[in-house]
């Protein structure tokens, strides 16, 4: 548990140190995610073994783009979703062009 957390820290910590903002660059963006259900054998004797939560599906995004200007950019994202719970594989595709409006980074998808 100790070395799962330190290797989540250390990427955090990377991914942090290169996610700063730069105009008229290419970019790369990923992302990876899980959701959690409540185990239906979880039972409230502690001998059992059995987790409460157990993760139900896996999410991985990635996404390459251009920022044109300070408010423009363009962008292509891929996505890949699996679910084990229900046995579901999905791969989305979104080419988002954004304007940002405000400084306060709100945006408008056209």
């Amino acid at each position: 548990m100790k070395k799962t957390l330190l290797l989540v820290l250390l990427i955090g910590l990377v991914q942090l140190s290169f996610s700063q903002e730069t105009y008229k660059r290419p970019f790369f963006t990923t992302s990876l995610a899980t959701t959690l259900t409540i185990n239906e054998n979880y039972t409230l004797d502690p001998d059992d073994g059995e987790p409460f939560l157990i993760p139900n599906s896996i999410i991985l995004r990635m996404g390459v783009g251009y920022q044109l200007h300070r408010r423009i950019l363009l962008s292509v994202h891929t996505g890949f979703d699996h679910h084990w719970g229900y046995d579901i594989t999905a791969i989305q595709d979104m080419e988002p062009f954004a304007i940002i409006l405000q400084k306060t980074m709100e945006l408008l998808f056209l």
